[in-house]
């Protein structure tokens, strides 16, 4: 392949950046291509890496390994759930859908924020349409390309995860003179949506003290000063999952500890190729 024409498809995959990074610095490419940089855009091995690098790029990916716990999707699939239908092809790819801003600092002093998102957006339940949930219909983006000269690459904010059923929280009532004993009461569920994950909380010793969705070694870590041609990856993987209660998704309020893990256990890796 041609440079100029490199050039040209490399812009056409890039296209959504191109005016937020007109003003960096570029700097002379490497003598050959990255393979993983190669593999990420043309994983069918089609293109020829022994070209000579354009000017310098570092590529930003997002790889989404999470699964989804069988008995949500049962849940969904069940009449109380909604009544999701899905083929088996449907069901073997479910992925949780998966979003996360990801900050890239240059060395001259600029900045890019993009918003990476992935997942399976039919994984709702369909008494929901995209008209109840329009985060769920947001465009995949599960990788770009900046222009060298970066300085640091590093996720800012939340990593959320669809919770893609409604979930209900049930407070304890004791017993009085008029009910005669204890029950819990159901409040109003909250529909589905994008909740935050949150990592575990530790003592000053590192022990766990409450158990969220991400152990504290299982967070993603900045990369600094990733050299051109490099791809750097944030791989998720876990489950996503629901607390029961009553054969719905919920939890008691006086279960603080189940109420913490709502939309299941994660680990986030940071990879640099």
């Amino acid at each position: 392949m041609k440079k100029a024409a490199f050039g040209n498809w490399l812009r056409r995959r890039a296209g959504l950046l191109i005016g937020a990074v007109g003003v960096m610095i570029v700097l002379p490419g490497c003598s050959a291509l990255n393979p993983a940089f190669v593999d990420l855009f043309d994983p069918t091995g089609g293109f020829e890496a022994t070209i000579d690098n354009p000017p310098g790029h570092v590529a930003i990916a997002f790889v989404n390994d999470a699964d989804v716990d069988e008995r949500l999707i049962a849940f969904l699939e069940s009449e109380e759930g909604g009544g999701l239908e899905l083929t088996e092809a449907e069901r073997r790819a479910l992925k949780p859908r998966i979003r996360f801003r990801v900050q890239v600092d240059f060395v001259n002093g600029n900045s890019t924020l993009f918003e990476f998102v992935t997942g399976s957006k039919i994984l709702v339940d369909p008494r929901f349409d995209a008209t109840s949930v329009p985060d769920l219909v947001e465009n995949d983006l599960e990788n770009t390309v900046v222009l060298c000269d970066v300085a640091r690459v590093q996720i800012v904010g939340n990593i959320e995860v669809f919770f893609p059923a409604q979930f209900a929280t049930w407070a304890f009532q004791e017993a009085t003179v008029n009910t005669g004993g204890f029950f819990f009461i159901q409040g109003t569920p909250a529909p589905p949506q994008f909740i935050p994950l949150r990592v575990d909380a530790v003592d000053q010793d590192g022990n766990t003290l409450v158990r969220r969705n991400i152990g504290i070694r299982d967070v993603p870590v900045p990369v600094d000063g990733p050299r051109c041609g490099s791809v750097v990856s944030f791989v998720v993987s876990g489950t996503l999952s629901s607390p029961f209660f009553r054969g719905i998704p919920g939890f008691s309020l006086l279960d603080t500890g189940v109420a913490e893990r709502l939309g299941g256990r994660y680990e986030i890796r940071t990879r640099i190729n």
